[in-house]
């Protein structure tokens, strides 16, 4: 868990479904069970500040790493910086490559910044 990078520890039993009223509970346990990670599948937390978005994609993360799943959480821009400073020092094959070994690749704020 240490290497996914999670900023803080958050679980799908401290999430208050009555207060994060549009989250459908039983779409989470359907994610919850992980299966998206076996059938490759991308799963996409859509809405607005405070809908809970981060705290599910860290729960799952979470849930994945403790299944033995291979987990990297980032934040998009924080991602981008380190894409273009492998670029520039020639590397960044080698940063694709290490991503790719990667079974679940949990990306924050993803569409709030423009980049190149």
């Amino acid at each position: 868990m240490r290497l996914a990078g999670f900023p803080i520890e958050k679980r799908l039993d401290d999430l208050d479904f009555k207060f994060q009223t549009p989250i459908d509970k039983a779409s989470i346990k359907e994610i919850d069970s992980l299966k998206f990670i076996h059938n490759a599948e991308n799963v996409v937390f859509l809405g607005p500040p405070g809908a809970g978005k981060m705290h599910l994609a860290i729960a799952l993360g979470i849930e994945a790493a403790e299944a033995v799943f291979k987990v990297n959480f980032s934040n998009e821009s924080v991602l981008v910086e380190r894409f273009a400073k492998a670029e520039k020092e020639k590397k960044l094959e080698d940063k694709i490559r290490g991503l790719s070994k990667v079974q679940l690749l949990i990306i924050d704020e993803f569409g709030y910044l423009p980049f190149e």
